[in-house]
């Protein structure tokens, strides 16, 4: 006769509970951590999300500069900390904020969780199913159920303090090194020449739309009205500015600009 005890697997599954789940970090050194297992199967914590700016994926031009500066299209494995800030600088899932989830509640999903109900329902009565009871599992369950560690879904922030109930032993998870200063400089830097590049392009397509359609007399009349030609004038002022300054580097230009 052949019984099978999921008394580890029920552990295993209550642990995995507590691992790929963003928790915020108020005392640094990154905005966000997260318990993960590394390439060698150690459970290790993971620091990202610069504390100094807001995640801003909302715009297009902001969210694409940032996911082609990290290569989000290959973000990497999961104990580096580029993996979880592309993940969430994904489109399509507004940030919410500090979302505390009951980790616990949610640890009481699923095979494991129902299997160790029975065997409370039961006390000593409990018999582990055999192969072929109508009460053993299928092996689409089991290997959900194995799977066991779960995929986050970019934007539900999780309490730290619920984790470590699930598995006390994370607080002594080793901490993954940070990006350094130099880094964090760059991440401003890379952000506003995304910024820039976004609206030149935006400004290139409005240009192109009006040039293309001259032929319509609403767009010949419309561009005879006088404020809209000093609204022009000014335009081709600082683009003239703007051209000078990224291409021959006249700070003068810039300079008597600012002082206006």
């Amino acid at each position: 006769m052949i019984t099978l005890n999921f008394t580890d697997q029920i552990k295993a599954a209550k642990q995995n509970k507590a691992l790929n789940k963003p928790f915020r970090t108020p005392g640094g050194p990154k905005k966000f951590s997260v318990y993960v297992r590394n390439e060698k199967g150690n459970v290790v914590k993971v620091n990202f999300g610069d504390p100094n700016m807001e995640i801003k994926r909302d715009d297009p031009a902001r969210r694409k500069s940032f996911r082609a500066r990290h290569n989000c299209a290959n973000p990497g494995p999961k104990w580096k900390a580029r993996y979880w800030s592309c993940y969430q600088w994904r489109a399509g899932a507004p940030v919410k904020g500090s979302e505390l989830v009951d980790a616990e509640s949610e640890a009481k999903k699923g095979l494991w969780y129902n299997i160790q109900k029975k065997k409370e329902r039961m006390g000593q009565n409990y018999k582990p199913a055999k192969p072929g009871d109508k009460d053993y599992p299928s092996q689409d369950a089991l290997k959900k159920a194995q799977a066991g560690e779960e995929e986050w879904d970019g934007f539900t922030i999780y309490d730290q303090s619920e984790l470590l109930k699930l598995w006390p032993e994370l607080a002594k998870a080793e901490e993954m090194e940070t990006e350094s200063e130099e880094d964090e400089f760059e991440e401003y830097k890379g952000d506003f020449l995304g910024m820039s590049i976004g609206s030149l392009r935006s400004t290139q397509s409005h240009v192109n739309a009006i040039l293309a359609n001259l032929e319509n007399p609403n767009v010949k009349e419309n561009l005879t009205e006088s404020w809209l030609q000093g609204k022009i004038a000014v335009t081709e002022d600082y683009m003239t500015m703007i051209h000078n300054y990224v291409m021959f580097n006249q700070e003068n230009d810039y300079a008597n600009a600012s002082e206006e």
